[in-house]
């Protein structure tokens, strides 16, 4: 019983950990020495439409990880309905109906959903990180003051895309932040 809650933890770290990681950190952004602003803004575009049409899915190993975990869960059921039995007996088929189903519920369910959502993420994000990088870009990570500047400014407008680009094609930032 405690190694099943053990392994159920240990797979739920394993599926959850990576998508943290592999998370776009708010605090990165691509620059290129000296990048107009035109430029920069129809070089992201057309990065950006490069990722359209693109067939992602989930990945093999994430779809093993939730198996294992949907496996581990199971048997969690099985061991716990087991133990709490004690009217003679486990009977198997008193468990197992179609208004019962135990190794399904809203946790996995939530979890593949997410599970496979940063698989395809992170799918189109590589697609747009290797057309940035043949253009020239290359990643710098922004000071705290820089996050703080960027907070303040909304997502979409000329400001924010004006700072970032200021800092984007400077190429004393991209030398000093550079990832």
């Amino acid at each position: 019983m405690d190694r099943s809650i053990i392994a159920l933890a240990a797979i739920a770290t394993l599926l959850a950990a990576p998508a943290a990681g592999r998370a776009k950190p708010e605090n990165v952004s691509w620059g290129k020495p000296y990048v107009g602003f035109a430029s920069y803004n129809e070089d992201a575009q057309q990065c950006a439409n490069r990722a359209f049409g693109v067939n992602a899915q989930m990945l093999p190993k994430t779809a093993e990880a939730l198996g294992a975990l949907q496996g581990m869960s199971f048997f969690s059921f099985f061991t716990d309905w087991a133990a709490r039995n004690q009217a003679g007996g486990a009977n198997i088929s008193d468990a197992v109906r179609p208004d019962h189903v135990p190794f399904r519920n809203t946790t996995y369910t939530t979890l593949f959903r997410h599970a496979a959502y940063v698989d395809v993420v992170e799918q189109l994000q590589a697609v747009v990180d290797q057309c940035l990088v043949e253009r020239g870009y290359r990643k710098f990570r922004l000071t705290a003051q820089q996050m703080q500047q960027l907070r303040r400014l909304k997502h979409g407008t000329p400001e924010r895309e004006h700072f970032l680009h200021s800092l984007g094609s400077d190429p004393i930032v991209l030398t000093t932040q550079a990832i």
